[in-house]
């Protein structure tokens, strides 16, 4: 084949810097990326060309000469950063300055990057801002690792720079090793595996590979687009992130369009770019193909390109055919050390089979029946087009140790099968080993061999051979699962057994072993497909948790430990002793969906055992009461026959008593005052203006809704000199800005400092020279952060109690005797009427002399009643000055530009719901709602009111709307029926909430039991309570201009809303 002559040499022949270099000189407009960048808050795409890209290049080259210094022995550098070109860019440059470039995961634990960088001898880390402080465990394990902070990506672009030379030849540079990527470690510490040069003169030479007539290739020279643009969604460190970005649009005529980097890459994200960018293909993991098949309109958006291709794990087969049917589906398979195997594509109906190229000269090895292994003869003739020749080059022949099934028509297709060294692929992705949960099994005296499947799956299923084939595998099963709890233990997280993915085998079908008894994997697990198939499928309808002996009824303590075997698969987590009967599920994760989940189990474990009832009150609303295994048998245990369901009811004195004990933990040993101020001697907030310092304000739960408007609000008054944010998460502050990007809003950020904070641990878990510095500064404290779930119970919400304490603690020992403002909620008194019928106003005073039962019983409003009467204590024992503000419906931004209302919430949630059964409700409580960011204004006004000790202000909507003179408006812009709003419900107690997809388009079915509630409550006859507002309005003038909400402002929350079509 004649070579042909094109910017950096010959196809093949081309090192990537010259590559660079020859188009910047060549063709400097043409088109390498597309980049989002954050201009003026705004994101917009930046077009990158050659130029761009060469100067990066040299600048970065520049700087990593000056910085680190020139490599002459090829040193590794690894670089960790968020996942924009910045890895591409660092990349080519480390090339030009003689390192090899290292890519670890950002997935690795700590004890696996120890591992990686020992064994690459990695010294020096090149990061990005936001990854230092995740820094500090790994540099306190390698002595001497130093790390060095790279500019912004738009610093990198912003400038031209001189040419940084690199003068070697290919010839010279073919064997010099540049990368480092690393397997997955799921079968122990991550390996790294090194690519030279020639690794990527291998994708440069895929074009040279023979076609047939009307067919293609499957390989790298797809991505020839004649300069169009393909999507890339795979990350910096794994291997087909960096292709994407150093070797794709260099080596062929295209340009590469990044995703947002501030989220992980998902459907949705995909999806939004699409509907930005005009693109020709995407590059991506099989998961996130799958996340935009579901969303709106994403099966028009890929029937719109040239092809998808995937790779890194196996596409659902129902994606897989729904995509192939409008477009070209290219799996690509292969690995880190030897590259992706070229194959040709194959027919639309085979769409997941592999004919590989017959150039490349793959040898397929038979293993049994119609399975093989795919080997690569290694010779030296090969190494134009075998990336194996140049990372092993010694191997004569590289056993991949993957396993596929022939066809059985088409004898040249192989579909992937599964692993050979036994490691399973789940559907996402995930990979996990499973031969330590099989041996832990296998040693059972009742089981004979254990089989670990589910290569395509999203969860493993454990196959059973039993010594002796039982009459009754129910009770089988659950006599050894103490030996399937211990193999949990051994497991990664993704890969523990449920109790209803367990399948015995059949004296029929024994295991396929060899000669020495060991089970042969491929073949004993295809002996059972049909079973497995069959589980999944029954699962997909009913429950798959099979219901309670009665003697697992027959006391207390055999329901405890039935119970306690089906939760602990669930919440993998759980202590496996008697200390996890104890412990709050919703510490460890538990979210609102797999709640409903453990609902529906737990009625089919009883449906035998218990009344139809009784049935009805194994709710998610038990769980969330209950949330620990002890406390939810306890009250199971209630439901049995001769029991009283009564005595499962939340009553008002546990509440009481709870809340009580809580509030006394915290209040038990409240600070006296502070030893730092003279006798009676406050300090004034006048004092400070007076010093024309300005106010310094300590801001929580700046990421949020609020929080970020809040924010804004804040650094706009002249009056505020300065903003200390305090997060709970280590990216709190990208949060926030990205956040405030969203609000489109120009602020002045050199007002703003951020720090990460446990509010759990004393001093917020900040250094003792910041605490001390912050305790120096502060003038108010306005406390915003809490967790916003309307299910749980109270003892949930503790660690936010023990936040509220610490914060008192500051604001009593700081000598400029902060203000202590706290965001609470009207949940802490909703329930006034109950307790005082006669007092239909709600008062804005505190809470210490009034009943506990006044707070809605729930846990949220719980936590916020015993925080507030916390507070109202302190301001009396402690002297500080609180404000408690009571928020009401904070609704979504009026304000152009300004975002829309959380999704998550839950008007949001029925609007959504209502759309998709095209029935909206016909009332609801009265409209008193409040905009987030009308409301950021009240409370900035409120942060300047001058008073002592403990003020509340209730800030709700002084005029109210009712819910039917908005219901037409609602109507117009999402259509539906106006129905009652019992029936409203009906409707979604009957929807399969097992069903993700019905979760997903109804999302109201996450709080039903709130809904429930809300109707009960408004269809008892009870008044609903009015809430005094006097206070806010006399001390906020944006309050006492406040509207009641408008039609429009409905209009306008509806049409922000990413409503599904």
């Amino acid at each position: 084949m004649p070579t042909v002559e094109i910017p950096g040499g010959c196809h093949g022949e081309r090192l990537i810097p010259h590559i660079v270099d020859a188009y910047a000189h060549s063709n400097p407009e043409r088109a390498y990326a597309l980049v989002p960048l954050y201009l003026d808050g705004r994101m917009e795409y930046r077009t990158i060309t050659m130029r761009d890209l060469s100067n990066a290049v040299n600048r970065a080259a520049w700087w990593l000469k000056e910085n680190l210094g020139q490599s002459t022995d090829f040193e590794t550098l690894a670089y960790m950063g968020p996942a924009d070109i910045r890895y591409g860019i660092f990349f080519i440059a480390a090339i030009k300055v003689g390192y090899k470039f290292l890519v670890p995961s950002a997935r690795n634990s700590v004890s696996g990057n120890v591992s990686l960088f020992a064994a690459c001898q990695c010294k020096k880390i090149v990061c990005g801002n936001d990854i230092v402080k995740r820094l500090g465990a790994l540099e306190s394990q390698i002595l001497g690792l130093q790390h060095f902070v790279v500019e912004e990506l738009e610093d990198l672009l912003s400038s031209e720079s001189p040419n940084f030379p690199y003068n070697k030849t290919h010839a010279e540079a073919v064997k010099d090793p540049v990368l480092i990527c690393h397997t997955s470690g799921s079968t122990g510490a991550p390996k790294p595996i090194v690519l030279p040069n020639g690794a990527f003169s291998v994708i440069d030479n895929q074009r040279k590979l023979s076609k047939i007539e009307g067919r293609q290739n499957m390989d790298y020279s797809l991505f020839d687009l004649d300069g169009n643009y393909f999507v890339n969604t795979f990350p910096g460190f794994h291997v087909g992130g960096m292709v994407a970005m150093a070797a794709l649009p260099i080596y062929y005529n295209t340009a590469i369009v990044m995703v947002p980097h501030d989220q992980p890459a998902n459907g949705q994200l995909l999806a939004q770019v699409l509907s930005r960018v005009i693109a020709r293909a995407i590059f991506s993991p099989p998961t996130v193909i799958e996340e935009l098949l579901e969303t709106t309109d994403g099966s028009n958006k890929l029937a719109k390109l040239d092809f998808i291709m995937y790779g890194g794990g196996p596409l659902s087969p129902m994606a897989g055919q729904s995509i192939s049917e409008s477009t070209l589906c290219v799996s690509v398979i292969g690995s880190t050390e030897c590259g992706i195997i070229p194959a040709r594509v194959p027919p639309k109906e085979a769409w997941n089979y592999f004919e590989f190229h017959p150039e490349y000269k793959a040898e397929m090895v038979h293993i049994a029946d119609d399975i093989y292994e795919l080997t690569i003869p290694n010779p030296p003739q090969m190494a134009w087009i075998h990336t194996i020749y140049h990372t092993f080059p010694d191997v004569e022949v590289w056993h991949t140790n993957d396993h596929y099934k022939q066809h059985p028509e088409n004898r040249k297709l192989f579909t992937f099968r599964g692993r050979g060294d036994d490691v399973i692929v789940l559907s996402n992705g995930e990979k996990f080993q499973p031969v330590t949960a099989e041996s832990v099994v296998q040693s059972h005296p009742d089981v004979d061999g254990a089989l670990v499947v589910g290569t395509g799956r999203f969860q493993p299923v454990l196959i059973i051979e039993p010594r002796t084939h039982p009459d009754d595998p129910e009770r089988f099963i659950n006599s050894i699962w103490p030996a399937v709890e211990a193999a949990n233990k051994e497991s990664a997280a993704h890969g523990r057994i449920f109790k209803g993915k367990v399948l015995l085998t059949s004296p029929e079908k024994p295991f396929v072993r060899t000669s020495k008894g060991t089970i042969i994997r491929a073949r004993s697990a295809a002996l059972y497909e049909g079973e497995v198939e069959e589980l999944f499928a029954e699962a997909a309808k009913n429950p798959d948790i099979r219901a309670l002996s009665q003697e697992e009824v027959q006391s207390f303590d055999a329901l405890r430990k039935a119970v306690g075997q089906y939760i602990r698969p669930v919440i993998p987590d759980l202590s496996p002793d008697s200390d996890g009967d104890v412990e709050d599920f919703f510490s460890f994760g538990l979210d609102s969906v797999r709640t409903l989940e453990l609902s529906n189990g737990l009625r089919a474990l009883l449906r035998p055992h218990v009344t139809s009832n009784h049935l009805t009150a194994i709710s998610s609303r038990l769980i969330y009461a209950y949330p620990s295994i002890e406390t939810l048998s306890r009250q199971l245990c209630k439901l049995l026959p001769s029991q009283d369901l009564e005595s499962t009811d939340n009553t008002s004195s546990e509440r009481s008593t709870r809340m009580a004990a809580m509030l006394e933990r915290y209040a038990d040993d409240l600070p006296k005052r502070s030893p730092l101020l003279p006798e009676n001697k406050d300090v004034s907030l006048v004092h400070v203006y007076d010093h024309g310092q300005g106010l310094c304000i300590a801001l929580t739960g700046s990421t949020g809704s609020l929080g970020s408007q809040l924010l804004c609000a804040l650094l706009a008054d002249r009056r505020i000199g300065s903003v200390v944010c305090l997060n709970r998460a280590y990216d709190g502050q990208q949060r926030t800005l990205q956040r405030l990007g969203e609000l489109r809003t120009t602020i002045d950020m050199s007002k703003v400092e951020f720090y990460k904070v446990d509010f759990e641990s004393i001093k917020l878990g900040l250094q003792e020279d910041t605490y001390h510095a912050l305790l120096a500064r502060v003038d108010v404290i306005v406390h915003n952060a809490w967790r916003v779930d309307f299910n749980q119970a109270l003892q949930s919400f503790e660690p936010q109690i023990r936040g509220v304490r610490h914060l008192i603690d500051w604001a009593a020992n700081s000598g400029r005797r902060p203000r202590l403002s706290f965001v609470s909620s009207i949940s802490s008194v909703a329930q006034w009427s109950d307790s005082y019928p006669n007092k239909q106003e709600i008062p804005e005073s505190s809470l210490t002399e009034v009943d506990y039962n006044v707070a809605l019983p729930m846990g949220y409003g719980e936590s916020k009643h015993v925080a507030e009467r916390l507070l109202a204590i302190a301001a009396d024992v402690a002297r500080i000055t609180v404000d408690v503000l009571r928020l009401g419906q904070v609704a979504g931004p009026i304000s152009p530009n300004a975002g829309s209302w959380n999704r998550s919430e839950w008007f949001p949630a029925l609007i959504e719901t209502s759309k998709s059964t095209n029935r909206i409700p016909d009332r609801l409580p009265e409209v008193n709602w409040v905009p987030v960011d009308v409301l950021a204004g009240i409370i900035v006004d409120l942060l300047h009111h001058e008073h002592g000790g403990c003020k509340t202000f209730n800030l709700l909507n002084p005029h109210t709307r009712p819910w039917e003179e908005l219901t037409s408006t609602i109507q117009r812009n999402i259509g539906g029926n106006v129905v009652p709003f019992k029936a409203w419900i009906h409707d979604l107690q009957s929807v399969d909430s097992s069903d993700p997809s019905e979760v997903k388009s109804k999302p109201a079915l996450k709080i039903l039991d709130w809904f429930v509630g809300l109707e009960q409550s408004m269809s008892s006859g009870r008044s609903q309570p009015s809430f005094r507002t006097v206070n806010g309005i006399e001390a906020s003038r944006v309050m006492a201009e406040l509207q009641p909400v408008s039609y429009a402002w409905m209009e306008h929350w509806l049409k922000s809303l990413p409503l599904e079509s």
